[in-house]
């Protein structure tokens, strides 16, 4: 089982993990164990006193990938809010324990990439819940789910929930005080107030510095690897990159089931007309061992439905001593929740935002989702949506979604505070259109703008909009209706 679940890591202060490739360091009186490949950062105060541990990947404001140690500046020791702006003025995937004597608070990056999940009613916190002892098997999540078939593709829990009653997830925004065992919101500090068309060059210009900043940080220390496709966010980070450009391999999952062709068609298109180096990993299906190995390494958070690309297509054809940097979280600037109404909408509703999420709306999956409602920081229906995005598809979905990927190091330059804080401030209209993309590769890349964006074309590009826009169980409904007796394949 702990053989399954490389680059991982357990905080606890009775039990160590001691098999071959992991490693232990004590934290006061408990004991951090990691895999091999998961480093490990000292963070100290300006005096050289030791303030904590980064775990993974932290990434400074100044593009410099941290190493063995780094130094906290002047006042990080007493005060919160200083602690807070030096953690999150880095990028990367990552979280961070505070306090050397015995660890006090532990925080997650800004899109919760290094997913954590913690015991209930004890101490203990690891990467995913079988590291906790959560027995195998699980796959459906609990009984009272709403819907016997969850989790669909795309699907997750709702806020805090995991497989496991006895253990929840840290959402992102969030830090966990580990001698009450109790998250609290920590951000936003202050309401975020959408700004004026006047200021979003010098936005996006932010974007764009903290994206080049991450991707030269990592491209710094050896070759990485883009996932190229059709979408707007794998041609972001791509143009993000082109000061780095000798260090950068591209590939494009080849998975006619959820594309067809055209990711693969403008990948190649794009690396022929620009000289990149490029290669397509054919997707395979899944066996069930390989679907088995996937949801172990997710602790079971979701479907395994991406167990054929992140884990199988990865394996057999991309080298997995590369970092992975992904496309994670660009949506957070598309206003990928909102619909044409809800700039003068009412507050969202429990039952309402499950269905916009696609999740089932179960009396106790909208108890959640209702707790979750009631404490985010004051803002419109628009600002709901946003922290939905940010917190339950980001922090229950793609961070946990992250451990299956087979590569050793895995990353989305997206996570800065930076970047996210300038993203959810952009004027509304301006990511109704999708502005902020083209204009991020028109200031790294502008040559990018010339091939075309993914579109939807034919039933299997209906199919894909419906599903990316959670109105596919809706439609699969409907189908059945019209089309009674049939087996329909869930991709």
């Amino acid at each position: 089982m702990i053989a399954e679940l490389p680059g991982q890591f357990l905080l606890a202060p009775d039990r160590a993990i001691r098999e071959p490739g992991w490693r232990q360091r004590p934290v006061g009186s408990w004991q951090l164990s990691h895999g091999d490949s998961l480093p490990v950062v000292r963070v100290d105060d300006a005096q050289g006193s030791a303030l904590g541990l980064f775990l993974g990947w932290p990434v400074s404001a100044e593009g410099a990938r941290r190493a063995e140690a780094c130094r906290a500046p002047a006042g990080a020791d007493r005060s919160r809010d200083a602690l807070e702006d030096f953690l999150y003025s880095h990028g990367g995937r990552w979280v961070f324990v505070e306090g050397a004597s015995d660890p006090a608070r532990v925080y997650l990056d800004a899109l919760g990439s290094l997913a954590l999940v913690y015991e209930r009613e004890g101490p203990c916190v690891a990467s995913t819940l079988g590291l906790l002892g959560a027995p195998p098997g699980f796959g459906r999540g609990p009984r009272d789910a709403g819907d016997p078939g969850f989790p669909r593709p795309n699907q997750f829990f709702p806020p805090e929930w995991t497989a496991d009653p006895a253990l929840a997830r840290l959402l992102p925004n969030h830090c966990l005080d580990l001698a009450s065992r109790r998250a609290r919101r920590h951000w936003p500090r202050e309401p975020l107030v959408r700004g004026r068309d006047a200021e979003t060059e010098t936005a996006v210009d932010e974007i764009a510095a903290r994206l080049r900043a991450t991707l030269g940080g990592f491209a710094a220390e050896g070759p990485i690897q883009l996932s190229l496709t059709a979408g707007r966010d794998s041609r972001v980070l791509l143009a993000a990159s082109r000061d780095c450009l000798e260090a950068v391999h591209c590939f494009t999952f080849d998975d006619p089931r959820e594309t067809g062709p055209v990711d693969v068609e403008v990948a190649r298109t794009l690396s022929a007309r620009h000289g990149l180096r490029h290669r397509v990993a054919p997707v395979a299906p899944a066996d069930a061992a390989l679907e088995r190995e996937y949801l172990a390494r997710i602790g079971h958070a979701g479907h395994p439905g991406k167990s054929r690309d992140l884990l199988g297509a990865a394996r057999a054809h991309l080298p997995l001593d590369r970092p992975w940097l992904a496309g994670f979280g660009g949506e957070v600037g598309r206003a990928f929740y909102w619909r044409g109404r809800d700039a003068a909408g009412p507050p969202l509703a429990a039952a309402e935002l499950a269905r916009r999420l696609g999740l089932p709306p179960s009396e106790a999956f909208c108890a959640a989702l209702d707790r979750w409602l009631r404490d985010l920081p004051e803002g419109d229906r628009l600002s709901q949506l946003d922290f939905a995005y940010l917190e339950l598809r980001m922090g229950m979905w793609a961070g946990p979604h992250l451990y299956g990927a087979a590569f050793q190091c895995t990353a989305t330059p997206f996570s800065h505070r930076g970047i996210v804080a300038s993203m959810l401030r952009l004027p509304a209209d301006y990511r109704r259109r999708e502005g902020l993309a083209r204009d991020l590769i028109r200031r790294g890349w502008p040559e990018l703008l010339g091939h075309p964006f993914q579109r939807v074309e034919g039933l299997g590009g209906l199919a894909r909009w419906l599903r990316d826009r959670q109105l596919a169980p809706r439609a699969r409904k409907w189908r059945e209706r019209i089309f009674p007796g049939k087996a329909h394949e869930a991709h």
